[in-house]
């Protein structure tokens, strides 16, 4: 099992120590300190970010967007990659939140901008690969990975062609990016998903056309009236089998509250 790192030059005490990752890694940003690219007001955001501080239905919505990513990408995985012995970055991993869905390939690269939430996840999962740095410079070598996983992130980045062509160059040849984002064209705006206090736009299946886009669709058609209902009724609505496969199978008709979009280099 590789050992794990959160690296930052400030934090020296967090060094890697597997040599297959490691090869990964580009010498020239050995010193890598993501301070240096990105806006502090972004990082001391996600460095006070506490899950545990929203009101229950907020969680509740939230941990339902997970659950629907998470059937996503399980059949994604399924159909693309049969072999577990790929390289992957996780990039905006935050403290692990779709940890449980690359936990059976070794070679995973956590990477996130908050140096902080990435010690709340080595301090669950103390033998991962970590690194903390800005995905608009990835500290990576090109040809690096075969998958690039972009949930919930893009939507903070101001050039996000910029940021997909730094993805695109670190992927291997015919490696795979899989995005998520808020979709601008959803029939309906769920406000926890689009107000934040730091920068966040939506986008449109329009935004990536000029990629090679080899899959894609809307998903998430909970309605914000559903609010009104108590959380345990809310849970008990939102979680039965059949609301996951209807929201799934909604997303081919019509524009759900998420986008994902798979991208081959």
């Amino acid at each position: 099992m590789p050992m794990a790192t959160v690296k930052n030059k400030k934090n020296s005490n967090f060094r890697k120590n597997n040599n297959k990752i490691d090869n990964i890694n580009n010498k020239n940003n050995n010193n890598y300190n993501h301070y240096d690219y990105s806006p502090k007001f972004v990082i001391d955001y996600y460095d006070n970010w506490n899950v545990e501080e929203f009101p229950e239905y907020v969680r509740t919505l939230m941990n339902y967007e997970e659950k629907l990513v998470s059937h996503i990408f399980k059949n994604f995985l399924e159909c693309y990659f049969k072999n577990k012995d790929i390289f992957i970055l996780d990039c905006g991993c935050g403290f692990g939140s779709y940890y449980h869905l690359t936990k059976g390939y070794q070679n995973t690269i956590y990477f996130d901008i908050s140096l902080n939430l990435l010690k709340k996840f080595k301090n669950k999962y103390p033998n991962l690969n970590m690194i903390c740095g800005d995905i608009n410079s990835p500290p990576f070598k090109n040809g690096s990975f075969d998958l690039i996983m972009c949930i919930n992130l893009l939507e903070h980045i101001d050039d996000h062609d910029k940021v997909i062509n730094n993805l695109l160059r670190i992927l291997k040849d015919d490696g795979l990016l899989f995005i998520v984002v808020v979709n601008k064209k959803s029939i309906f705006k769920e406000e926890i998903f689009t107000s934040f206090n730091i920068f966040h736009k939506e986008y449109s299946i329009d935004d990536f056309k000029k990629y090679n886009i080899i899959e894609h669709s809307s998903f998430y058609f909970i309605h914000s009236i559903f609010k009104i209902l108590p959380s345990f009724l809310l849970k008990k609505l939102i979680n039965q089998k059949k609301m996951v496969e209807l929201n799934i199978k909604l997303g081919r008709l019509l524009n759900g509250q998420f986008l994902y979009v798979i991208i081959k280099k």
